[in-house]
């Protein structure tokens, strides 16, 4: 099945909604993370059917067949996030990233028909117990927050499983159910991890199913932010438009009647200045009012930034970078309602 978030990112292309597309990159980035977290669960699947078959065995081709079928696929998502990049840079055009989205989707496609068929062709092959961990690999949240994170653990042998286990280890998550008394073959079972963001830092949280002959782990990357995290992170984000400004001295969208690039980068020299008086006084145990000013004045110009943007008419500034433009901003002040959200 055709994963609806990559439709929708074509789907923005192809009308001409750039700044919607750019939106949903991170819904793509998503749905690539699923995807490699089957591709490597049916490759474990795979591996085991390879190694318990001769190569004459139909099982055997196919689990081969399923491999190849993923790698292309690994390839074809490579392919769009070099073409992704071009784009961004106005290098590559909306058209030939549609191509590449389909390129995509249609391996997909193929691994999919690879790994169903190899379903059906392992029953005939003796396989052990094995268990596959699927899930989130990485997740950033507020200190204080509530961490609910879903994983799946499948099955993906011939044989039931039995005494199932989970523990964690790098944050103090709890998981649920912490065991299973069996795991039928091709049984999926939700997990979820849960507990409080109490620490702030970058953590490496390992999620383990063990059983008597089978064993999987999951690694997540958590990262766990206080509100200066995230003022650094918007200071960060500036500068890419800053950068994105300039780079378009020189090009057709370097002349504007309501004054171009010149303007936009007098805004972004006030956002940088209200964020970077917000970053220092936050150092100083500062009164956090103040630190809230700084902050809705850098939204409020990031905001106008944005107006002029989407007023400037397309013999000014080619949809394209108006797109990217306008979403790099919209991420700029939507990790600055985080940090006004987050635990002081």
């Amino acid at each position: 099945m055709t994963d609806e978030r990559l439709v929708e990112f074509r789907e923005a292309l192809q009308a001409g909604r750039v700044a919607d597309a750019m939106g949903q990159f991170d819904a793509v980035e998503a749905a690539f993370g699923d995807r490699e977290e089957f591709e490597r669960s049916m490759r474990t699947l795979a591996r085991s059917v390879i190694a318990r078959t001769p190569a004459s065995d139909r099982a055997n081709a196919r689990a081969r067949q399923l491999v190849v079928s993923a790698t292309e696929a690994q390839q074809a998502r490579l392919g769009f996030n070099v073409g992704f990049v071009g784009f961004v840079g106005g290098n590559v055009s909306p058209e030939q990233l549609v191509e590449r989205v389909n390129s995509v989707i249609n391996a997909h496609k193929t691994v999919d028909e690879e790994a169903e068929r190899l379903r059906k062709r392992k029953q005939s092959v003796e396989l052990p117990p094995l268990l596959s961990l699927r899930g989130l690999t990485e997740r950033t949240v507020s200190k204080g927050d509530e961490i609910a994170v879903e994983y799946a653990l499948d099955n993906i042998g011939t044989r039931p499983v039995r005494n199932v286990t989970l523990s964690v280890e790098g944050y103090d998550l709890e998981p649920t159910p912490r065991s299973m008394d069996k795991l039928t073959p091709d049984a999926v079972t939700s997990i979820t991890l849960a507990g409080t963001a109490v620490e702030a830092g970058d953590f490496g949280v390992e999620l383990r199913a063990s059983a008597e002959r089978a064993t999987d782990s999951h690694r997540l990357a958590l990262s766990v932010l206080e509100e200066g995290k995230y003022l650094e992170r918007a200071v960060a984000a500036v500068g890419d438009l800053e950068a994105r400004v300039a780079s378009l001295d020189g090009s057709r969208d370097a002349e504007w009647e309501n004054g171009g690039p010149e303007l936009l980068s007098k805004i972004l020299d006030s956002v940088r200045e209200s964020l970077e008086q917000a970053v220092s006084v936050a150092g100083t145990d500062g009164e956090q009012r103040e630190v809230d000013a700084h902050v809705y004045e850098a939204k409020r110009l990031l905001k106008v930034f944005v107006r002029v943007v989407e007023g400037a008419p397309d013999s000014e500034l080619s949809p394209q970078n108006r797109g990217v433009l306008v979403q790099d901003a919209r991420d700029a002040i939507a990790t600055l309602d985080t940090a006004l959200r987050s635990d002081r």
